[in-house]
């Protein structure tokens, strides 16, 4: 199965947060800004592969003045941190730790995701023909 673009509904909130809920640091996030990140946004958005159980979502910023996209990308069985750092960049960073096995597996996946969430989650984006980076490295 592909990533399709789905509308988030109340179950996935749940799931999305449940898969947070072992990272203190994304769980804060996902719950601090404004009573909630899910309650101030009503239509956000994910891409989703529910074959492979994995999804890339919009993700709050860590710091309120940065221009930065952030996005979380689960992928068996982890969320990993996603950045763009400038609205029109074509490369996006995985800022944290992976497994050197599942590097290119999770690249790969990535910019699948990102084909159909686009930018913003609104759908494909033809000016975002991303290439995946791990945060550090060229």
């Amino acid at each position: 199965m592909a990533y399709v673009l789905e509308k988030i509904n109340s179950n996935d909130r749940d799931r999305i947060l449940s898969d947070a809920s072992c990272d203190e640091e994304k769980i804060g996030r996902l719950m601090s800004r404004n009573s909630g990140f899910f309650r101030v946004n009503k239509n956000l958005t994910w891409s989703i592969d529910r074959e492979n159980d994995s999804y890339l979502v919009f993700a709050p910023s860590r710091n309120y003045e940065s221009i930065s996209y952030n996005y979380f990308y689960y992928y068996s069985g982890k969320m990993y941190n996603i950045l763009l750092k400038r609205p029109m960049d074509k490369v996006v960073y995985i800022t944290e730790d992976v497994d050197i096995e599942l590097l290119s597996v999770i690249k790969n996946k990535v910019q699948e995701a990102f084909l159909v969430y686009g930018r913003a989650g609104l759908g494909k984006d033809e000016s975002l023909t991303c290439v995946v980076e791990l945060e550090g490295l060229k």
